[in-house]
């Protein structure tokens, strides 16, 4: 199968987006990374960066690229845009946000993808639907009850999924979000969710534990520990995913090292993304991270033992994962 990742970027988030890619090219080297630069509505990558990106074997796509009559090209837009448009020549898309981190492989993801034909995702929480929905064709009220993540989430691109795609980035053009008069929702992933429920019902998606695999309102709070090598969350008693700093204190900011500082339980999560971020085939010199980010150096040399010691992880981490993913919420 031709597998896809794809995630969207731009300046401020190139020290997340350079770890997504590493972690992937870690675990899923035979896979493609695409990565979409969102440079029309926030400054864009400096060649030096991009540089980076396509050493550690990513293809990079300017938002002028997915550029079409009505669109607004802007980081949420994008992610539905790319989804829709650069899917071609794939069997499965992985979308992954750029401050989300794979743990391992995710070849149950992809293969309960397959065989379901379903999207799948880490679980978010579930959502009333108002009158204002009926824009999607919805009758309401409702409530969706597998409202699913697009931080990290896979589908197999059917015909059906691909005509899903299509209304996703459709509906997105036209979203509230982005200053539009029809489709609500909050971001990208709202709209999806939206579109989904509308043509699926209760069979509208696949969701998965969210402590394992998007984290909503618990990165902060997630016990972690080292297992073979391997990231055990000790709170669902199983291994951790993916790791996702949704929010605003992202993996590369100031305030996000600023609080592992003051919570050692935190350190080995960011000595997971510190790994990714300067130990992979894109060698990232300090001086093309800007100055709100240069004390992301500083911190491999703070936390460097927590760093190296995971620098091996990869092999064992780079198994095929044990079971389906676990603990489904709604299937």
């Amino acid at each position: 199968m031709r597998v896809l990742f794809l995630t969207v970027t731009d300046g401020g988030f190139f020290p997340g987006t350079v770890a997504t890619v590493h972690a992937v090219r870690a675990f899923h080297p035979e896979a493609a990374v695409w990565v979409v630069e969102n440079d029309v509505d926030q400054p864009g990558l400096s060649a030096a960066q991009r540089a980076v990106l396509a050493s550690a074997g990513a293809r990079l796509v300017r938002a002028e690229a997915l550029a079409r009559p009505g669109r607004k090209l802007a980081a949420w837009e994008l992610k539905a845009y790319a989804a829709a448009d650069l899917t071609g020549e794939c069997d499965v898309l992985v979308g992954i946000d750029s401050d989300c981190v794979l743990c391992g492989r995710v070849d149950d993801l992809v293969a309960m993808a397959v065989a379901t034909g379903a999207f799948v995702g880490g679980a978010d929480a579930a959502v009333e639907y108002d009158e204002r929905y009926g824009a999607y064709g919805l009758a309401t009220p409702a409530r969706n009850e597998r409202y699913m993540s697009t931080s990290l989430y896979a589908c197999a691109l059917t015909a059906a999924n691909r005509a899903v795609l299509g209304r996703w980035a459709g509906c997105c053009a036209e979203a509230l979000f982005g200053g539009g008069t029809v489709y609500p929702g909050h971001g990208d992933q709202g709209v999806l969710n939206a579109v989904l429920f509308a043509e699926r019902g209760e069979a509208s998606a696949r969701v998965l534990e969210n402590r394992l695999w998007s984290q909503h309102h618990c990165y902060w709070t997630t016990r972690l520990t080292l297992r073979e090598g391997r990231l055990f969350n000790e709170d669902a008693q199983a291994w951790q995913r993916a790791l996702h700093c949704g929010g605003t204190d992202k993996f590369w900011s100031r305030e996000h090292a600023a609080r592992v500082a003051r919570d050692p339980a935190r350190v080995l999560a960011y000595a997971w993304y510190l790994r990714h971020l300067w130990l992979g085939p894109g060698r990232v010199a300090p001086e093309l991270l800007g100055g709100e980010q240069a004390h992301l150096a500083e911190g491999f040399a703070r936390w460097r033992y927590e760093v190296l010691a995971l620098a091996g992880a990869g092999e064992l981490a780079g198994r095929d994962a044990e079971a389906e993913p676990g603990a489904e919420a709604g299937s």
